[in-house]
């Protein structure tokens, strides 16, 4: 009914699709009759599958369309009207340009929930007269591989946006509103967890980011807030698991940081003491998965760990009622590394797939914590055997690679491998980088993350795009600059080149021109275009896009200038 799987998104183009949407949510709204609002989603919606079909096409041109892009955003609309037909309030993701587009405009009694920053920036969201929910990524998220400590989101406050993402304009430099500003309020999002994630991961943030949220700027300093959190907390763990857990031998007992678990990781031997809080209670506890009950193995109040060791516990009173629950898992995880080197804050960090980016020459130290053991590893992303090589001092990394480490106790693996994936980044600082930058001739905005152009990284996976608006781009050099030669780093993908022209000014109103590439068909390369020239000062650089080769879209990775 909806279209092919494929597609990603529901096939706009069929009217069945209006109607059955209808129903859908007619029926969730009698369902959750109380609220009075209903969001309808609309993030990340990809249309490129959808955009190859004939029916998308034929669907542009009989609505008189520009885009496929104005189908997405006449579904938001229509959604939108089934939402106020019903008397409530659309809520809506951060997901469209300015007000929408040419032909279709979002309207204004929408209100849109502010978390990337990619597609629109908050402030432009307010301009354009849209009421506001701070869902920031950074700090506001909590995720498998992503989670911020409680003091760091203590600290955050409802007018400020930040993100983990290098291709969003929040990463370097976070998006700090005035607090006269009028932001509706905030959104805790928790997401893709399993069960034992999920409770540890959220227990102690909660409280933190309510205070932010409904206390504000009238909030307390943080060791008064850890005092009265430690006060809910012991109240939440009676009302969640009541037993006190006295742990020995841990590497990080008391760790709140991103790493999920690693509070609970242990080197070489450790201990557990389990102690009821509740007077004639029990413990059991299951190591299949299944739910304890009051008859299941009785828990040792003591647990010696040589290995790792995962249970569900149930707490029990003398009736046999189930008044606590908690699910452990302690791991053994002998390999401690440290890296030493300037590094560059990731965009994701996960423990399944942990990744450091780096500019210069770094080191990385290992520390076996496993007693009569040694470490081997591998630096080509396989797993590492007896035969790897041994560990026996730092490691210099200078490129790109996958090094994966393991403790061999006995001929056999102990516990949990140590890898990280290095990733050797092109940076650099110069004349242009983080300077001020802006986009001229447009009339919806200035495009997407247009500080990417100047933020010093020759990275694939951030550049500005002109969302099919503005095409020239002015660098302010902040003082007169001499300069001989420009570099140019435009999207590559081996089939695309860019036409172009490079200005400068003095004044900003005199313009010499010292790069005509309008006839340019070489194509575009991680390299980049080079145009050296005679000495010239420069106080303003501007960059005037005159075609893709591939598409109507013109984006630029990063300027050079020396």
């Amino acid at each position: 009914l909806f279209g092919e799987p494929s597609l990603g998104v529901i096939d706009m183009t069929m009217k069945e699709v209006y109607s059955s949407m209808e129903i859908i949510m007619k029926e969730m709204m009698d369902i959750f009759y109380t609220s009075p609002y209903f969001h309808i989603g609309g993030d990340e919606a990809w249309l490129g599958e959808f955009n190859k079909k004939d029916e998308t096409k034929a669907y542009v041109s009989a609505n008189n369309f520009d885009t496929t892009h104005d189908i997405y955003l006449d579904f938001l609309v229509k959604m939108h009207q089934v939402v106020k037909n019903n008397n409530k309030k659309t809520l809506v993701w951060e997901s469209f340009a300015g007000n929408g587009s040419r032909k279709v405009k979002i309207p204004k009694d929408m209100i849109v929930f502010a978390w990337e920053t990619a597609y629109q920036r908050p402030e432009s969201l307010l301009k354009n007269g849209y009421t506001v929910i701070n869902a920031s990524w950074k700090p506001a998220y909590v995720t498998p591989g992503l989670r911020w400590d409680s003091k760091y989101i203590y600290k955050w406050n409802l007018h400020r946006w930040e993100n983990h993402w290098n291709a969003t304009p929040a990463y370097f430099n976070p998006i700090q509103l005035e607090k006269t500003k009028p932001i509706f309020g905030g959104q805790f999002c928790s997401w893709e967890m399993s069960e034992e994630q999920q409770i540890a991961s959220i227990r102690n943030r909660v409280a933190a980011i309510s205070e932010v949220f409904w206390n504000g700027e009238d909030k307390q300093d943080y060791t008064n807030y850890k005092r009265r959190q430690r006060v809910v907390d012991s109240l939440y763990g009676l009302l969640n698991f009541p037993v006190t857990i006295k742990k020995e031998g841990f590497t990080e007992p008391n760790y709140q940081g991103i790493y999920f678990n690693r509070e609970n990781n242990f080197g070489d031997k450790a201990t557990v003491v389990f102690t009821p809080i509740i007077n004639n209670t029990k413990v059991t506890y299951t190591t299949d998965g299944s739910m304890p009950t009051a008859q299941s193995k009785l828990l040792p109040e003591k647990i010696e760990l040589i290995k790792g060791f995962s249970a569900k516990m149930g707490v029990f009173n003398k009736k046999g009622e189930r008044i606590g629950y908690k699910l452990a898992k302690y791991e053994a995880s002998p390999i401690l590394g440290t890296i030493i080197g300037d590094t560059i804050p990731l965009r994701d960090i996960n423990t399944g797939r942990p990744r450091v980016e780096f500019t210069k020459t770094i080191k990385v130290e290992l520390q076996n914590l496993k007693n009569n053991s040694d470490l081997h590893y591998t630096l080509d992303g396989n797993n590492p055997t007896l035969n790897s090589k041994l560990y026996t001092g730092s490691i210099t990394i200078n490129s790109s690679l996958d090094i994966r480490v393991s403790s061999f106790y006995k001929g056999k693996i102990y516990g949990k491998m140590y890898r990280n994936k290095f990733v050797k980044k092109d940076y650099e600082n110069n004349s242009t980088t983080r300077k001020k930058i802006t986009a001229v001739d447009n009339e919806n905005g200035i495009g997407i993350n247009i500080e990417k152009a100047v933020d010093g990284f020759v990275d694939i996976n951030g550049y500005w795009d002109n969302n099919n608006t503005a095409k020239k781009i002015i660098i302010d050099l902040d003082e007169q600059t001499e300069i001989s030669k420009i570099v140019l780093f435009t999207y590559w993908d081996s089939n695309r080149f860019y036409k172009y022209m490079v200005d400068v000014s003095i004044d900003r109103k005199n313009w010499k021109t010292i790069v005509d590439r309008s006839s340019n068909t070489k194509i575009a390369t991680e390299n980049g275009y080079t145009d050296s020239f005679s000495k010239t000062k420069a106080k303003y650089i501007r960059v005037n896009m005159i075609k893709n080769s591939v598409n109507k879209s013109m984006h630029i990775v990063e300027i050079r200038t020396y």
